[in-house]
C-alpha cells in the first residue's frame, strides 16, 4: 500500500483528536474541582446530590458543570439545546 497525503493527514488528525479532546476535558474537570474546593469537597457535593441532575441544578455553578463534564453531556447540551 502506497502512502498518500489524505491518509497521512487523516491519521495525524485522529491522533490529534484522540489526544487533544481528553486532555482538554481533564483540564476542565481539574479547574471545576478546584472551584469546588478540591476532590474531597467535589465528591461530597456530587454524592450529596445523589447524582440527580435536578438536585445538581439547585447546587449549580461548578458542581453542575463538573457533573456535565463527568457524564459527557456538556457538549450535547451546548450543541443541541443552546
Amino acid at each position: 500500500m502506497q502512502a498518500s497525503f489524505v491518509r497521512c493527514a487523516a491519521a495525524i488528525a485522529m491522533v490529534f483528536v484522540s489526544t487533544a479532546i481528553p486532555a482538554a476535558k481533564i483540564l476542565r474537570v481539574k479547574r471545576l474541582i478546584d472551584e469546588l474546593g478540591g476532590v474531597a469537597r467535589a465528591v461530597q457535593i456530587l454524592w450529596g446530590a445523589s447524582f440527580s441532575y435536578e438536585k445538581l441544578q439547585v447546587v449549580g455553578g461548578a458542581a453542575l458543570a463538573l457533573a456535565g463534564e463527568l457524564l459527557g453531556i456538556t457538549s450535547i447540551r451546548t450543541e443541541c439545546f443552546s
